[in-house]
């Protein structure tokens, strides 16, 4: 089975929410990816009529 390559994947700054964008593009480009996919914010889904 061909292995992927980290060319072929995209990092998500998900994991590092706290943390400075720059240093998440250092860090995602230290591990090879080429591609930051950005998430402002946790993603959230409450069903209608529930409170949280």
């Amino acid at each position: 089975m061909p292995k992927l390559s980290a060319r072929q994947l995209i990092g998500a700054n998900f994991s590092f929410q706290h943390s400075p964008f720059e240093k998440v593009a250092e860090i995602i480009r230290g591990f090879g990816f080429a591609e930051i996919e950005r998430w402002g914010i946790a993603p959230y889904l409450q069903p209608a009529g529930e409170v949280a």
